[in-house]
């Protein structure tokens, strides 16, 4: 830690990967990242599930009781005598919808649904955030393919771009998704060593994304890309 420094900064071993495994209901989600390293956040190592029933929905008061967090893991970046240059927390959440009313199947219902869900999230967050805390809805999504996984990808400013979130978002069935989110906390210099690393952690996380859907949501994504006329 000590010979690190801005332009050669300390970071996660990106290089020793963990593939972990979650059973979502049959369909199987599997990812590779390395170990959490940022010791001064609690629980660095993060919380990784191994089985969840995408069919129960939990009921909560929280804001996002819409999700259960499947992973949560924090990687720090630090320069010389463990100067702090910046942090990104992993969090991979599963949604849920009410049954019937879209199919996350058609790009078209999934991008819709995404674009209402963050702009009702975004005003509701900004009526008690101060002037530093704002949110601004991201103007348009990226859609784009991924080990045969098709992605949506958003970017979100905050706190006057001292703070960023990258997100991906793919269904796994017809009412529920998954998003891997990657929320950059620091940024003032885009150029800075430790952001360009962060963004090969991101890249390569996204990279090893894998989804083995079941028989049932196989077939359910293939009607609804015979009713859109999608490949």
């Amino acid at each position: 830690m000590i010979f690190a420094t801005k332009n050669n900064p300390n970071g996660p071993a990106i290089n020793k990967p963990e593939t972990h495994s979650i059973d979502l209901s049959g369909t199987v989600l599997s990812f590779s990242m390395p170990e959490g390293n940022s010791y001064d956040k609690p629980n660095p190592l993060g919380t990784i599930l191994d089985t969840v029933n995408i069919y129960e929905r939990s009921v909560s008061s929280d804001k996002n009781s819409d999700s259960t967090v499947l992973a949560d893991r924090w990687f720090s970046y630090k320069g010389f005598l463990g100067e702090k240059l910046g942090s990104v927390n992993l969090m991979l959440r599963l949604y849920h919808l009410d049954k019937g009313k879209l199919n996350l199947f058609n790009n078209s219902d999934f991008t819709s649904y995404l674009d209402q869900y963050h702009k009702t999230h975004f005003e509701q967050w900004n009526e008690g955030a101060d002037e530093f805390g704002q949110i601004l809805p991201p103007a348009s999504y990226e859609n784009f393919d991924n080990n045969s996984i098709k992605f949506s990808h958003y970017n979100i400013n905050e706190q006057q771009s001292t703070i960023l979130r990258s997100l991906y978002a793919t269904p796994i069935s017809d009412n529920c998704y998954i998003e891997f989110m990657f929320r950059y906390i620091g940024v003032r210099d885009t150029e800075a060593a430790w952001l360009k690393m962060a963004n090969t952690l991101e890249n390569n996380i996204l990279s090893s994304v894998n989804i083995k859907l079941t028989d049932s949501e196989k077939s359910a994504m293939a009607t609804a890309f015979e009713s859109t006329g999608n490949d």
